[in-house]
């Protein structure tokens, strides 16, 4: 389960090369994907985010600027159509008795 990665908690692409900015720890990406861990892979995930914490807070060249090339002919406009979008959800949430919205 997750992103295959490697030894400096990278992930790393299908080329097996390591896919810039990118990290992984914990679970995903781990040993025992598809098993509740209760605790199981406790090192794993303190090794691999500390190795992840580290890589990421390093100092990194800029990742390339992408070519402009492609123009997406998807047209969105704010509140169109029936996806209008709630400012306010919690006003509007139904509550129970001893039912509490946090």
């Amino acid at each position: 389960g997750g992103a295959r990665r490697n030894a400096r908690a990278e992930v790393v692409g299908t080329d097996g090369e390591p896919i810039p900015h990118l990290y992984s720890a914990g679970e995903f990406g781990g040993m025992t994907p598809y098993q509740y861990n209760g605790g199981g892979n406790m090192a794993e995930c303190l090794i691999f985010g500390q190795l992840a914490g580290v890589g990421a807070a390093a100092e990194k060249d800029p990742l390339p600027v992408l070519p402009m090339g492609v123009a997406s002919e998807i047209v969105y406009t704010q509140g169109s159509g029936s996806h209008e979008v709630d400012p306010d959800p919690a006003a509007s949430a139904k509550l129970g008795e001893n039912e509490y919205l946090g």
